[in-house]
């Protein structure tokens, strides 16, 4: 009885809020007795959803209620889904959904909108001094270069960082020699992974069975931040056309970043996410993002059953020798689409609402996102929200952590490009998936009889470098 009560209410509710929309459509103000329904798709899943609809839902319940806006939020749990969602529904697609009045996406989905959807421009809605208080670069992130329109709003943002196994990995200090100094630079943990492969190959009968010290989540943002570490860009944008520049220097630096360690099995990622390698003791340290300080694991689970707690520990991420540090501002942001005037203002009224100090402190820490605004950024802050809501210690120094690293490093913003996410693919896939297939060929040469060392020297030749090196050219053009 009590689910088909449950299921008349929900029935009664959809009614109600597709006749709002329906009156909603002639109304030329907000009334609480006639809500508007507003739409809100985003790329978020997992805790940042739950987060991001629980704040909705308190939206909808006091300010919402009381100036008569409703919010739903549709969650499509990755970037890809997200924009084949959008722009399925602007170039209206047979079976595509009526295109939302707001949407949280990356920029680089801009450029497909383009004659088919019109964006809000921030300013239009906010005054000089409300946009003042929002940090500077997550402002200049949401602006278009041709006419300065902004035309995306920051909700929270992230960056790279190192997570390790603080447990097992301060022992190897007495062990090899390797502690957190040595990891600061990536020469440093290439060489750090090499002497703990070695060591761990050390420890059985079996030869060439060392372990990894290393996995990563996010390759595509390492590779471009070495190359500007550089003073190179890998993607630029020349006379409105996108190239790559893959040259001799910086096909040679990633080569021994990524192909040389990979291939000799020193750096891993058999799982979806680095966390997971994390997880099964596979490795020791974890190349993710501030976000990624929720999936860390407090437990090693290994193959046997055997479970063991750990401590973990955040620190910053890796950078080139002699060479300034570089990270990357991650994270979309909120677009709201032009429409009647009266959506429009209801829309801004609830991202006014959302990204307020309070409310986007709150909904930072608890997603494992930087806050956005000035006055609610600074390490107290943070620390203090955090502890009120009982945030992991993790967590709570991962964004702690990532908001020095914006204010210390330099700032890079992935490029503004058409086609973006196909080359972050392509990046993906030449500097991970191609490099791990080739260590898995090896092993099976070795395991049916050839000569490790030779067979690996072959992998590492100059022949296999320049036929890399045309391959990842080849792919990342194709990405284009």
């Amino acid at each position: 009885m009590k689910k088909i009560y449950v299921k008349i209410v929900v029935v009664m509710v959809s009614l109600i809020l597709l006749l709002s929309s329906c009156i909603s459509k002639r109304q030329t103000k907000l009334d609480p007795k006639n809500p508007i329904l507003l739409k809100l798709v985003t790329y978020y899943s997992d805790k940042q959803l739950e987060k991001l609809k629980e704040m909705t839902d308190e939206f909808n319940e006091t300010e919402g209620l009381k100036k008569g806006i409703i919010v739903e939020v549709i969650g499509m749990n990755t970037i890809s889904k997200t924009n084949e969602n959008i722009l399925k529904a602007a170039y209206n697609i047979a079976g595509s959904e009526e295109f939302p009045d707001m949407f949280i996406a990356y920029k680089s989905i801009v450029p497909y909108l383009k004659e088919k959807k019109g964006l809000v421009d921030y300013r239009d809605y906010f005054t000089d001094e409300e946009l003042s208080k929002y940090l500077p670069n997550l402002i200049e992130l949401g602006k278009m270069e041709e006419d300065e329109k902004i035309l995306m709003l920051p909700l929270g943002s992230f960056v790279n960082m190192m997570f390790v196994n603080d447990t097992e990995f301060k022992l190897l200090r007495y062990k090899i020699g390797v502690d957190y100094s040595s990891i600061k630079t990536y020469e440093g943990l290439v060489e750090s992974a090499e002497k703990y492969y070695n060591y761990t190959d050390s420890l059985t009968q079996t030869e060439n069975d060392g372990k990894p010290l290393y996995s990563t989540d996010t390759v595509a943002e390492q590779v471009l931040s070495v190359c500007r570490e550089m003073n190179e860009d890998l993607i630029i944008n020349e006379n409105g056309k996108t190239k790559i520049n893959f040259d001799y220097k910086v096909a040679r630096k990633l080569w021994d970043l990524f192909y040389v360690p990979i291939i000799k099995g020193y750096f891993i990622r058999s799982g979806r996410y680095a966390s997971e390698d994390m997880r099964t003791g596979k490795t020791l340290l974890a190349l993710s993002t501030t976000i990624g300080a929720a999936y860390m694991p407090d437990k090693i689970m290994e193959t046997n059953g055997y479970i063991r707690s750990i401590d973990m520990k955040v620190v910053n991420s890796p950078y080139l020798e002699n060479h300034n540090r570089v990270s990357i501002i991650q994270g979309g942001g909120i677009f709201t689409t032009k429409s009647m005037k009266l959506r429009e203002f209801a829309s801004i009224e609830f991202i006014k609402w959302l990204t307020s100090k309070e409310n986007n402190l709150k909904f930072a820490v608890e997603s494992g996102y930087i806050p956005v605004k000035i006055d609610n950024s600074d390490a107290d802050s943070i620390r203090n929200e955090a502890k009120s809501r009982y945030i992991d210690d993790l967590i709570r120094e991962a964004v702690v952590m990532s908001k020095s690293q914006i204010q210390e490093d330099e700032e890079y913003v992935l490029p503004d490009v058409d086609g973006y996410e196909e080359i972050r693919i392509a990046i993906e896939r030449a500097f991970l998936d191609d490099i791990k297939n080739n260590r898995k060929k090896l092993l099976e040469r070795v395991k049916n009889g050839e000569n490790y060392d030779e067979v690996l020297a072959e992998y590492l030749s100059e022949k296999s470098f320049y036929e890399w090196k045309n391959k990842v050219a080849y792919r990342l053009e194709k990405g284009i």
